[in-house]
Formats: structure tokens, sequence, C-alpha cells
């Protein structure tokens, strides 16, 4: 069964009369499936990723999760669809995700509340295995987020979305804030976390270097509209679109992370 399937997706802000920021988008995404979503900024990547999670509503199509259409769900349906904590959206920037004057272990733990999770003690150790779980030693736990560096920071927002034990993430930008060094580590982890515990994830990134030798398939965003999927390999060596041609040469040298 698909895990997530994004049908004829037409979003708008505003009235029915105002322009759509994302013009029937469709995608899927299996289970244990890394998929990329490529487009500059303006394309419409973070509202196709707050639609699908439910933070911004869609003007007309479909979201399906695991059988369930989201897209459907309204007030306590949703709600408690959210506290389920299948599906996690990892946000692009952990300074304003996290909240400063909370420790890095409370903030890892707030989801399993929410989900009623009511054993203190229960959610300390699933904090501390899900810091673990991002290579992070689980005493950086008691630091504030002032007090981490970038990289750890990013991770620490990945445990928190990991904690409830998701069958999907969706990570908006996840290294567009790192350096080269952990952009690489971030990205690597998330191929270790999907081998590890089955976990798909629906990447976003302006950066076509990022996602090759990463993604499964990769999906370009231009101007609101899908204009070309398919197997990552084979975009990146036979480009269709005009725009998938002027990402390719304007990009570095592409490299896999094996290095090939």
């Amino acid at each position: 069964m698909t895990l997530l399937g994004v049908s004829d997706l037409t979003v708008a802000y505003g009235d029915k009369n105002a322009p759509a920021v994302l013009h029937e988008v469709s995608l899927e995404v299996q289970p244990g499936e890394i998929l990329g979503v490529i487009g500059e900024t303006g394309s419409g990547k973070t509202t196709l990723a707050r639609t699908i999670v439910g933070l911004v509503p869609a003007r007309s199509g479909r979201v399906e999760f695991n059988g369930v259409e989201l897209s459907g769900l309204r007030n306590r349906a949703l709600r408690d669809f959210r506290r389920r904590g299948e599906l996690q959206l990892v946000f692009q920037d952990p300074l304003r995700a996290l909240d400063p004057d909370v420790t890095a272990a409370e903030s890892i733990a707030e989801p399993l509340d929410a989900a009623g999770v009511g054993v203190r003690e229960e959610r300390v150790e699933r904090a501390a295995k899900a810091l673990a779980a991002v290579g992070l030693d689980p005493s950086l736990g008691e630091r504030v987020p002032g007090r981490l560096s970038g990289g750890q920071r990013q991770r620490v927002l990945l445990a928190r979305a990991l904690v409830t034990e998701p069958r999907l993430l969706i990570c908006d930008e996840p290294v567009s804030a790192l350096d080269a060094a952990n952009r690489g580590h971030v990205l690597r982890l998330l191929l270790d976390l999907r081998d590890e515990t089955g976990v798909a994830a629906l990447v976003i990134s302006h950066d076509l270097q990022s996602l090759s030798g990463f993604a499964d398939r990769v999906a370009v965003l231009y101007q609101g509209r899908i204009v070309e999927h398919g197997p990552t390999r084979h975009v990146l060596d036979n480009p269709q679109h005009s725009y998938t041609q002027r990402l390719l040469a304007a990009a570095p040298r592409l490299r896999s992370l094996t290095g090939a």
C-alpha cells in the first residue's frame, strides 16, 4: 500500500480569487522510501509540506496517509491523528522550532506528552533513546538550544520527530543552514534511520547536490507544479524539463554520498 498519496493538490492563500501557490500537485511515497522534492525558493515546497500535515488548507485535491484521507479530517479527528505521531514534520529552522528556554530533552519529550504517554520515566527514557538514535550523547539533552551547535540542534529536531516512532518524516530543508560536513552527517543519518527503522521520508530541498545519491526518487517542483519526477539517477542522467536541465547546469559536480 502507498504510504503517502497526494492527488491533484491545489493550494492558495486568501480568497477563491487568489492565485494558486500549488497547482494540481500529485506524488506518492512508498513505505521505507526517500522521496526528494527539489525546487527554488518560492516554488511552493514549504507550502506542500505544511498542507500535507494539515497546517495549511487545500483549495482542492486529496492527501491520503496509509489509506486515511487526511484532507477530510477536521477538529478532533485531525488532532487525534496528529497525536499518534505517525506522520512528523521536521521544520526548517531549529532556532525557531525549539523553545530557547526548554532543554533539548524536554522538547523531544513534548510529542509523547501530547500522545498521552503519561509516565514521566518512560518519556525521559524514550527522549534519551531518540537522542542516541540521532548520534547525540543523551547528556546533551540537559542543554538549551543556545548551548548546542547548529548540527546538534538539527539532530534534536530529528530526535523530536522520531520519538513517536513515525512511519513518515517530512523534512523541510533539513540541511540548508549547515556547513558541508554537518550536511553530509545529517543526510547519512536519515539514510541510516531508514535502513534501521524502515521510516520513510519526504525531503524538501533547493539543493540538487544534497539529494543526489540520497533520495530514491526525486520530484522537481517549478512555479507550483511538478514538472518532472522519477528515479533519482534517471532524472539526473536524462533530465527532460528545461528547469531541471538548468538546475543541473548550475549545480557543482554531483556526488553521491557513497563517493560514486
